[in-house]
């Protein structure tokens, strides 16, 4: 039984992508499951609720199916994103958590860094990774429509 429950759309690439960080890169594996609890396939709008109780991944369409080795990258990455946030809440008690707590740019490039890392671990091509280190001058986290 995995710590995470995997619901809507894509549960097959959802399983496929955990089973590779949980066989490839067991630390990266251990720490999503900590932090994410449940990832649920959308048609589009990836991105992480880690407000939420219980913590979600939101796994767009785009994200899922463009390859496995890449929708680990991109649990992996969210999985920061909620670490992050539910690091800040441990350390401040009964406060609430800014955005820049767990978004942002200083918040992506944490992100980004551990996205890259899971990737080299996990044999991507270079163009995957090449492609993660541009987007840290892109600003795509301003985006308010997420087609991915």
């Amino acid at each position: 039984m995995l710590p995470i429950k995997v619901t809507g759309r894509g549960k097959k690439q959802t399983l496929e992508a955990l089973e590779l960080l949980k066989t490839k890169v067991p630390s990266f594996y251990k720490e999503v499951s900590i932090y994410i609890k449940v990832i649920k396939g959308v048609e589009k709008g990836s991105g992480m609720e880690a407000f939420a109780d219980p913590p979600t991944f939101l796994a767009g369409d785009k994200t899922r199916n463009y390859s496995p080795v890449w929708y680990a990258g991109c649990i992996v990455h969210d999985a920061v994103h909620s670490k992050l946030y539910h690091e800040y809440l441990r350390q401040h008690p009964g406060k609430k958590v800014p955005a820049r707590a767990w978004t942002g740019k200083r918040s992506e490039e944490i992100c980004i860094e551990q996205q890259i890392t899971v990737l080299r671990r996990l044999k991507a091509p270079q163009y995957m990774v090449e492609h993660v280190k541009s987007e840290r001058e892109s600003g795509y986290w301003h985006a308010k429509e997420r087609f991915w």
